[in-house]
């Protein structure tokens, strides 16, 4: 902003129920931006975790009730608050949000904000069945797409967004949240039953179909039968519980497999771990693979989607392909191998983290992109 004038005012749309990745790197972003002088304004699916979190951080939060993409009374009412709060950037931070906020803008017609969405995921947009829908979020629905890492932003240029309508914001990390985590490694393995000397290898994030827990147990459970000394820990909930519950009774794992569930302490249970595991399928970029980086831990992951912008193989950590548990094993046994390596690796993460990926470049980043569709704006309404 130059001097002399308003302060930025944006108005933010998150419509998930739960908290995961995207709703912490969300509140990263409204923090930084606070700092920034940016006033904001976030609408909430109504009695969610989001709702309650950002009232407790002490931001501007609208609930809305919001049954699903196509939900009139929810358009209706976002459109009411775009007259309301007059935000000069609509921003809209999951898939059913940006549906949303461009149905919203299309009542507003030449009096809408700014529109932005962010993408997380690597897949097509028009993967699902909905082309008619599609139609409307990204052609001409928003004015500018912000992808989390340049594999989104490839997958979107492929399906013909124009090049000046997408830019990459890597997500980054509160690096005071990681290290002000208590110290609480001693308790957890004592919940746990651990021994002192156990290795542990574990994962965070939630327990749905392309993150592939299911690989990380079949690897997990051919180191196990070489390393008797090691354990798995997975912090996360969802609606793959059940299965992998059966798998891992399955492999007679159950004293060494521990499902933890969801944890709001997460950044504390990754001082428990020695190495961080991630084998999804699919990953828009891995912002549990950025937590990891920044607590020191060395990591093994899946060459798949964004996770290779985060860490280079043997630099960082190890790259493995996806659904092979076979590698996974291997290269989990590597790293456990060679404690002196191990550790380099996780200093090295760190630095990369500390130099790429933190929550003030994601924010200066989206600064950048507000400022080029608002300029761009500007220049359309003068022709």
């Amino acid at each position: 902003m130059l001097p002399g004038e308003a302060p930025l005012r944006v108005l933010h749309l998150t419509s998930e129920r739960g908290w995961r990745g995207g709703e912490q790197q969300l509140l990263y972003l409204a923090s930084a931006l606070r700092e920034r002088g940016v006033e904001q304004v976030l609408a909430v699916r109504r009695g969610t975790a989001a709702h309650e979190r950002f009232r407790r951080e002490g931001f501007h939060v609208t609930p809305l009730a919001i049954a699903n993409e196509l939900d009139v009374g929810a358009v209706l009412s976002l459109a009411a608050l775009f007259r309301r709060v007059r935000p000069h950037v609509a921003h809209a931070h999951a898939s059913k949000a940006h549906g949303l906020i461009a149905m919203a803008a299309r009542l507003r017609g030449r009096n809408r904000p700014a529109l932005v969405a962010t993408r997380r995921v690597d897949y097509s947009i028009f993967r699902h069945k909905s082309p008619g829908l599609d139609r409307i979020k990204y052609d001409p629905g928003v004015d500018h797409v912000i992808a989390v890492s340049e594999r989104i932003r490839e997958v979107l240029l492929a399906d013909g967004l124009r090049p000046e309508r997408v830019s990459v914001a890597h997500s980054g990390v509160d690096l005071a949240r990681i290290d002000g985590a208590p110290h609480t490694e001693a308790d957890l393995r004592a919940s746990l039953g651990l021994a002192p000397d156990a290795k542990v290898i574990g994962t965070i994030g939630a327990l749905v179909g392309h993150k592939d827990h299911a690989t990380l147990v079949d690897g997990f459970a051919r180191l196990a039968a070489q390393r008797p000394d090691t354990h798995l820990v997975i912090v996360g909930e969802g609606k793959r519980r059940p299965q992998l519950e059966a798998q891992i009774a399955a492999a007679n794992l159950g004293a060494r497999i521990h499902l933890v569930g969801w944890r709001s302490d997460a950044p504390s249970w990754l001082r428990l771990f020695d190495v961080f595991a991630f084998t999804s399928r699919e990953e828009g970029l891995g912002t549990s693979v950025i937590d990891a980086m920044a607590a020191r831990l060395p990591v093994v992951a899946t060459r798949a989607g964004g996770i290779p912008e985060l860490l280079d193989d043997g630099v960082e950590g190890r790259l493995v392909p996806p659904a092979d548990p076979e590698a996974l094993a291997q290269a989990l046994q590597a790293t456990l191998a060679d404690p002196t390596a191990a550790r380099a690796q996780g200093e090295a993460g760190r630095r990369r983290v500390e130099a790429r990926l933190t929550a003030d470049r994601t924010a200066d980043a989206t600064l950048a992109a507000y400022e080029r569709v608002l300029e761009r704006r500007r220049r359309e309404a003068r022709t």
